[in-house]
C-alpha cells in the first residue's frame, strides 16, 4: 500500500530525491505486501507517520485518565489496550486502583465505563469501597451522610457495576460483557 498522499508508483519517483531512494521506498513498501493479511506489526516509520499526522491534528484526546498525576504521565491507554493487574495475595489493592482509576474516569471526563468482578458484590463491597474513597471516610466506620455525599458525587456519572457469581467459566463471563458493551455502550470497560 502507497502512503496516504502518493497517488501511485509514478509519483512516488517523482517526489524521491534520487533513484535510490525511490528503490528504497518501493522495496519497503513490496515487501510489506509480502506479508500475510494476518500479522498484525506496523513499521516504525509509519507508526511515526501516523503519529505526527494525529499531533497535527491538534492535542490527542484523553482516552484513559488516572487520578494521579505521576501514574498518569508515566501511562498512556489508547482504545484497545488492556490494564492488567497482579499480585500474589488478596488484600493488596488491585480493585480500590482499578475502581478509583476508573470512576475518575466517569466522573471526571464523562466516559462511560463498566467495572466488572467475579467476586464483589455491589451494595456489600462496591458502595462502601467508593464511598469511602470519595469521602475519604474509614470504609469500616462509614455513616448515611457519608453514603449520601458519595451518592450525590456519583450522580449523572455513567457507571456500570457488573457481578454475576453464577459465571464460573471465561466463556459466560464474555458473554457477559460482551452484552453489557452492546446494551451500555461502554467507552471503558
Amino acid at each position: 500500500q502507497l502512503p496516504d498522499d502518493v497517488k501511485d508508483a509514478n509519483q512516488l519517483l517523482k517526489n524521491s530525491k534520487s533513484l535510490m531512494e525511490f528503490q528504497g521506498k518501493m522495496g519497503k513498501i513490496l515487501s510489506r505486501t509480502k506479508l500475510p493479511t494476518a500479522v498484525s506489526f506496523t513499521d516504525l516509520d509509519d507508526a511515526f507517520d501516523k503519529y505526527l499526522a494525529l499531533l497535527s491534528q491538534g492535542e490527542r484526546e484523553k482516552y484513559f485518565e488516572f487520578p494521579w498525576k505521576n501514574v498518569d504521565d508515566m501511562v498512556i491507554i489508547s482504545p484497545g489496550e488492556v490494564i492488567t493487574l497482579v499480585t500474589a495475595t488478596g488484600g493488596m489493592g488491585k480493585s480500590s486502583f482499578a475502581i478509583q482509576s476508573v470512576l475518575h474516569n466517569a466522573m471526571r471526563l464523562g466516559k462511560s465505563v463498566g467495572y466488572y468482578t467475579a467476586e464483589m458484590d455491589a451494595v456489600r463491597e462496591l458502595v462502601p469501597m467508593v464511598t469511602a474513597q470519595l469521602t475519604h471516610s474509614d470504609r469500616n466506620h462509614l455513616h448515611t451522610d457519608d453514603v449520601l455525599q458519595a451518592q450525590k458525587m456519583v450522580s449523572g456519572a455513567d457507571f456500570y457495576f457488573g457481578y454475576d457469581p453464577d459465571a464460573q467459566s471465561w466463556e459466560r463471563v464474555k458473554e457477559v460483557l460482551d452484552i453489557a458493551v452492546r446494551r451500555l455502550a461502554l467507552d471503558i470497560l
